[in-house]
C-alpha cells in the first residue's frame, strides 16, 4: 500500500489540464488582521508548520522496480524514521519492507545499485554509542550500506578508518562518483592529515583507501570516468580555486578563482556540469567574461579554456545543470521564469514534460527527481501545495500520487502567487509577485512588502514560509525582484551595485505605486518586512520613503554599511566594496553613510521591530544591536528582540519560530496605523 495519500491513477493526455482532488486546502472565509479570526488562523498555520515533514527523500532503483523513502513514525512519542522500500511490481500486502536506524537519523538515500541503498545519517555523539563524543561537536555524519532486502547487517563506509579520521571528517558523507562500471565501490573525500583526498570505498566492507591526494587547500573533487579532472580549494577567507587537469597524468592548472560571500547564496560562477565523450573535455555552469547569462559551456581542460555553450538562454540564467546520479551524465538544466523550470536532453520526454506543467497547472514546479526503467519520481511543489511525490510511467503517460511530504501543511489555507510587473523611474522592469489572503485585492486590503535577502538571490512562484504566513493573517504579500537579483543576467544584477537603499529601493517602491494604482491595496495601509537584505531594506525604505509605508520589521540586516565593508577579512571585504561601495573612496564614503539606517536614526520616525539571532554568523549581531542603540538615543518608536542559540534565520528551533512570528503577526497589528499603542513582545522562557 502507498503511504499517504488514497491512491488512484491519473491518465495524462498531452495538451489537456488536469486538477488534481484534493490536493491543497482551500482558502477559508476573509479575515482581517489583529481580529480573533486572523489569530486563530496565524496559530493553525503555526501548528503546522510545526508539524514533522513525514515522507522524504524518495529514489527509484537503476531499474525502476523498486522504490526506496524515509517515513516517521506516525506514534506521537516515537520520533523514529524508517526506511521503506516498496517493491512496485508485487501485490498490495506484499511488496513493503522496513527498517529503523537505531540511534542514527537519516537524511537521504539514493541506490548504488538495484540491490543496495546508500543513506546519509547522522548521530548525536553525545547521545553515546558509535563515536566518541567531542565537546562542541555533537554531531557527525556518515554514510551506510544497506541491502535492499534487509537481510544482511549495514556497513559504514570507511569501517575502521571512520574512527582514525574522526576528529577531521564530521561530515563524511559526500559521494563523488558512483562508478557505474564498479558497482561494487564508489568515490568520496575525506580528509586525513592536511589535505582532502580521493577515497575509493567498498560498498560490501566500508574499507577505503586513497586514490588521489589533494593539497591541505582542497575542499572537493570532481570526476570523469573515476578519474579525478577537477578541484576546489579554499584560499584565504572565502575564496575559492577551481582547478583542473587532463586526466591522471595531467598537470593540475588553474581555471577560475572566485569568492563565496557569507550573506546567503549566491549563484555559481564555476560549476561543474557533467563529462562529455570527448578527450580532455568537461561541461561547467558558468557565465565567461562578456556574455550576459550564465549557461552550460564545453570546459577545455588542457587549454583551460571555455569552448562552445552546450546550454544558454537568452531570457534567464541557468541555475543548474542536471546530471545523471548512477553515470554523472549531463541530461540537462535548470532555470527560472516565474516558477522552476527544466530542459532536459531527452527529446521523448520534452513533450511530456510540456503537458506535466499544463496538468497541474502554473502553481506548481514539476521536478523530475528520479528515474529507473520506464517510471519516474516527480515532486510537485508550490505555493498552495508544499511538496508532493508522484510516479509517472514514461510509457502509459499514468500519474500516482505516492505521499505528501508536508500533510499538516495541505489541509489549511494556502494562497496563490501572482506575477505582478512594475516599471522603474529609468524605465528598467522590475518584476515580482504577489500573494492575496482569503478578503482578496481592493482598496481596503493591507499591504505587506517582503523584499528577498542576498541581495543576489530572487523571489518566485512558490511556498514561502513567512509569505504564507502573513497572508493567513489577512495580509497581501508583495515580493518584488529588484535590480542587483539573481537570474535575469548579469546587466541586471550588476545594475544593483552601488544601489543599495536608491535605485533598488526605488524599484521596490514601483512595484507598491503600482499596486496603489491599480486600486487593488489601500496605499493607507503598507508596512515593510524583510530578512538579511531585506531586513536592511525595511529599515531604508522606512527612512528614505516615511510617508509610504507605516512601520518596518528588519530580521538579520545589515544597517552600517561602510561598517559591515569594513570587516577583517580582505577578500569578502573586495566583494562587497564592488557590490555596495567602497568607504575608502570620498564619494562613495559620502553614499554609505546617507544610506545607512544606524547612521540616519533620526529620520526612522516610523514603528520599528528589530530581529537578531544571537549566533549568527552571516550578519554579525553588532549590526542590529548597534542599531538600537541609535534608535534609543534619537528616541525612537521602536523594540529589539535577540534570540539565543538562533541564527542567520526567522527562529532556530519550532519555539522561537514560533515565538517571533506571534511577535510580528502582533507588531503589524498594531503598528499598521503608524504609531505603537499596546504591542509588548513575547519573550523567551
Amino acid at each position: 500500500m502507498r503511504i499517504g495519500l488514497t491512491g488512484f491513477v491519473l491518465a495524462l493526455a498531452v495538451g489537456v489540464p488536469g486538477v488534481l482532488p484534493g490536493a491543497f486546502a482551500q482558502a477559508a472565509n476573509p479575515v482581517r488582521p489583529g481580529s480573533e479570526a486572523s489569530t486563530a488562523a496565524g496559530e493553525a498555520y503555526l501548528d503546522a508548520l510545526a508539524s514533522p515533514q513525514m515522507h522524504y527523500e524518495p529514489a527509484l532503483s537503476p531499474d525502476g522496480r523498486y522504490l526506496a523513502h524515509l517515513t516517521r513514525s506516525e506514534i506521537a512519542d516515537d520520533e523514529a524514521v524508517y526506511l521503506v522500500v516498496t517493491d512496485l511490481d508485487a501485490a498490495p500486502g506484499e511488496n513493503q519492507r522496513i527498517t529503523s536506524f537505531g540511534e542514527m537519523s537519516p537524511d537521504w538515500v539514493i541506490w548504488a545499485n538495484n540491490d543496495r541503498i546508500l543513506a546519509g545519517v547522522t548521530l548525536d555523539m553525545q547521545a553515546g554509542g558509535w563515536l566518541r563524543s567531542l565537546d562542541g561537536l555533537p554531531l557527525v555524519s556518515r554514510i551506510i550500506s544497506i541491502d535492499r532486502s534487509f537481510q544482511r547487517n549495514p556497513v559504514t563506509l570507511f569501517g575502521a578508518e571512520s574512527r582514525a579520521l574522526n576528529d577531521e571528517n564530521w561530515q563524511l558523507n559526500t559521494i563523488v562518483d558512483m562508478l557505474p562500471d564498479d558497482p561494487d565501490h564508489i568515490l568520496m573525500p575525506a580528509r586525513r592529515g592536511e589535505g582532502v583526498h580521493l577515497w575509493r570505498v567498498d560498498l560490501l566492507t566500508g574499507e577505503a583507501e586513497i586514490v588521489e591526494r589533494g593539497t591541505r587547500r582542497t575542499v572537493a573533487w570532481n570526476t570523469m570516468n573515476g578519474v579525478a579532472v577537477m578541484r576546489a580549494e579554499l584560499l584565504r577567507g572565502n575564496a575559492v580555486r577551481i582547478s583542473t587537469r587532463n586526466g591522471p597524468e595531467g598537470n593540475w592548472r588553474e581555471a577560475d578563482t572566485f569568492l563565496r560571500p557569507e550573506l546567503d547564496e549566491r549563484e555559481e560562477e564555476f560549476a561543474w556540469a557533467g563529462f562529455t565523450e570527448t578527450p580532455n573535455q568537461i561541461l561547467v555552469l558558468a557565465r565567461p567574461d562578456g556574455t550576459e547569462y550564465t549557461g552550460i559551456y564545453r570546459y577545455d581542460l588542457e587549454a583551460g579554456t571555455f569552448l562552445e555553450p552546450i546550454a544558454r538562454r537568452d531570457d534567464f540564467d541557468i541555475t543548474a545543470a542536471m546530471v545523471d546520479p548512477q553515470t554523472g551524465a549531463y541530461v540537462g538544466y535548470s532555470y527560472v521564469d516565474d516558477r522552476v523550470l527544466y530542459e532536459l536532453e531527452s527529446p521523448s520526454f520534452r513533450p511530456q514534460y510540456a503537458a506535466l506543467l499544463n496538468f497541474f497547472g502554473d502553481q506548481m514546479e514539476v521536478n523530475p527527481i528520479s528515474t529507473g526503467g520506464s517510471r519516474m519520481v516527480l515532486r510537485a511543489d508550490g505555493p498552495v501545495e508544499p511538496g508532493s511525490i508522484y510516479l509517472y510511467d514514461l510509457e502509459t503517460h499514468a500519474i500516482e500520487p505516492v505521499f505528501s511530504l508536508w500533510p499538516q501543511l495541505t489541509r489549511i489555507p494556502l494562497f496563490p502567487v501572482e506575477p505582478a510587473v512594475a516599471t522603474a523611474e529609468d524605465g528598467m522592469t522590475v518584476p515580482g509577485y504577489v500573494t492575496w489572503p482569503a478578503s482578496g485585492p481592493g482598496p481596503d486590503t493591507p499591504l505587506i512588502v517582503y523584499p528577498h535577502g542576498g541581495p543576489e538571490l530572487r523571489d518566485r512562484v512558490r511556498f514561502g514560509v513567512m509569505v504564507q504566513y502573513l497572508a493567513n493573517l489577512g495580509y497581501a504579500v508583495y515580493q518584488p525582484n529588484y535590480r542587483g537579483s539573481a537570474g535575469y543576467g548579469r546587466t541586471f544584477m550588476e545594475a544593483g551595485h552601488g544601489e543599495w537603499g536608491l535605485a533598488m529601493q526605488r524599484d521596490i517602491s514601483a512595484g507598491v505605486d503600482a499596486l496603489a494604482a491599480s486600486g487593488r491595496i489601500d496605499p493607507d495601509q503598507v508596512c515593510i518586512v524583510g530578512f538579511s537584505y531585506g531586513g536592511y531594506a525595511a529599515l531604508a525604505g522606512s527612512m528614505m520613503e516615511p510617508d509610504r509605508y507605516r512601520c518596518a520589521v528588519a530580521g538579520g540586516g545589515v544597517y552600517d554599511l561602510a561598517d559591515f565593508v569594513n570587516r577583517d577579512d580582505p577578500d569578502l571585504r573586495d566583494y562587497w566594496a564592488e557590490l555596495i561601495g567602497e568607504p575608502r573612496d570620498p564619494e562613495d564614503a559620502e553614499r554609505l553613510t546617507a544610506t545607512s539606517p544606524r547612521l540616519n536614526a533620526d529620520r526612522l520616525t516610523l514603528p520599528v521591530l528589530l530581529y537578531h539571532g544571537e549566533d549568527d554568523e552571516i550578519v554579525p549581531v553588532d549590526q542590529s544591536r548597534d542599531m538600537a542603540r541609535a534608535l534609543n538615543a534619537a528616541g525612537q518608536s521602536y523594540f529589539y528582540i535577540e534570540d539565543e542559540g538562533v541564527g542567520h534565520s526567522w527562529g532556530g528551533d519550532s519555539d522561537s519560530t514560533r515565538r517571533i512570528f506571534r511577535n510580528v503577526r502582533d507588531f503589524l497589528a498594531d503598528a499598521m496605523d503608524g504609531s505603537l499603542d499596546s504591542f509588548e513582545p513575547e519573550p523567551a522562557p
